[in-house]
């Protein structure tokens, strides 16, 4: 897997790895990836099996949000949510998770090995998941690695509007060919 990373020609092919890494690491069917965009916010640049209504809803997550990978930023550590209908936090998401048919949740902060974040990767499951210390260890891990590759393909100077200008053409490419 970090061969494959390594590998990567560019920051969308080094993103689309990352994803599709973690989710055949825990058997997850849909995933995707966000990059800190402005006022610190998540922001999607990369998805996989996930519908507009989806993306829209978390189009822009911040820290405080109750969702996984908000609190998965603001912990700074791998957030698992084992089932999202049972969390009392994920609440105000549900409906959403419910028409996608998600029932598990797993979000891994991308932070490099200067404790700059750099976003979030996570994995989506249809049935309930269990991950392993040792997947989740190895999540942990990966991202480091990801977020390393990240920090490395996407230039600093200029990176908030790039990482938004990949939010938005993600976001219009979804919605040319999406039929939800």
């Amino acid at each position: 897997m970090l061969q494959r990373l390594k590998n990567a020609r560019d920051l969308h092919e080094a993103l689309h790895v990352g994803m599709h890494d973690l989710m055949s690491l825990l058997g997850a069917e849909r995933g995707n990836v966000q990059l800190v965009g402005r006022d610190d916010e998540l922001v999607v640049v990369a998805q996989h099996g996930l519908t507009t209504r989806f993306l829209d809803a978390f189009r822009r997550v911040s820290t405080t949000s109750a969702s996984v990978c908000g609190r998965a930023a603001a912990a700074g550590e791998l957030v698992f949510v084992a089932d999202v209908a049972e969390d009392a936090q994920f609440g105000p998401h549900l409906s959403v998770t419910r028409s996608e048919g998600i029932t598990s949740i797993l979000s891994c902060p991308l932070t490099t090995a200067d404790d700059e974040w750099v976003g979030m990767v996570s994995a989506h499951f249809a049935l309930r998941a269990d991950p392993t210390p040792l997947e989740r260890q190895s999540v942990a891990e990966y991202g480091e690695a990801l977020a390393r590759t990240v920090d490395q393909l996407l230039p600093r100077r200029g990176r908030v509007e790039a990482v938004e200008a990949m939010a938005e053409a993600l976001r219009e490419s979804i919605g040319a060919t999406s039929t939800s």
